[in-house]
């Protein structure tokens, strides 16, 4: 997935016949990740808290190409990397020509995995429900969220072939990607299973499908309600009836 990542949080930048390839991360173990799959790369700690993975060396942003050139899937990225590329080709002959094909997402590869690490995650609803036993009803939830890509989010619609896309609040033209369903999400769940995101958002999706298979294999019961809770860190539904992991 660690290409996917780069990809997806990948910034290039040119200023002059100089290039520079960023990728600012809150959390500096994908940075690591990625420096120690890619075998080069500087790690720096800037003022704002933020973490940089950079490659600044020319030669070294050469070996980037092929994981970008015509592998991209957004068209805003697509975008900011031309000019990258444009600039290394006056540098090195023999650089492969700017590839403008765009990419369509896959379940058959990582790509997905490395937008939902960046922008997406997998959330618990428990909402009030009178007509339910114990007066709650469990519901999960796998999203993404996305601005000014209404096709892309569609795509990936279309490849589990269920969900929605919807308005978000917030900035013009920001729309989420949602499954909202108790049996739709077993397709997220063997996309993710073969195409792990990683750390903290690895440890929110182990515990989400434990809540799958409680809700799948049993009616709601107080203890299921109470093991539920528990993998919510024990936050009561009476005071949180819309819990995030």
């Amino acid at each position: 997935m660690i290409c996917w990542i780069c990809r997806r949080d990948g910034s290039w930048n040119v200023d002059g016949n100089r290039v520079n390839f960023i990728i600012r991360q809150k959390d500096p173990r994908g940075l690591h990740f990625i420096r120690k799959h890619l075998g080069f790369g500087r790690i720096i700690l800037a003022k704002d808290g933020y973490y940089n993975f950079t490659v600044t060396n020319a030669s070294l942003s050469k070996r980037l190409v092929p994981i970008f050139n015509g592998n991209l899937v957004l068209k805003k990225t697509i975008n900011r990397y031309k000019a990258y590329h444009e600039a290394l080709a006056m540098r090195f002959t023999d650089l492969p020509a700017f590839n403008s094909n765009r990419k369509l997402p896959s379940l058959l590869d990582g790509w997905l995995s490395g937008f939902t690490q960046a922008d997406g995650g997998f959330s618990v609803v428990i909402q009030k429900r009178k007509a339910a036993t114990l007066g709650y009803r469990v519901r999960l939830k796998y999203y993404v969220d996305q601005k000014n890509e209404s096709e892309m989010l569609q795509a990936i619609r279309n490849l589990f072939n269920t969900g929605s896309v919807v308005k978000r609040s917030g900035p013009p033209g920001m729309k989420r990607y949602e499954i909202y369903s108790n049996t739709a999400v077993i397709t997220v769940i063997n996309y993710f299973t073969a195409h792990p995101v990683f750390f903290d958002k690895h440890i929110a999706f182990i515990k989400w499908v434990k809540i799958y298979y409680i809700i799948k294999k049993s009616r709601l019961t107080q203890t299921n309600l109470d093991k539920i809770l528990k993998l919510e860190n024990n936050v009561s539904p009476s005071q949180n009836p819309r819990l995030k992991i």
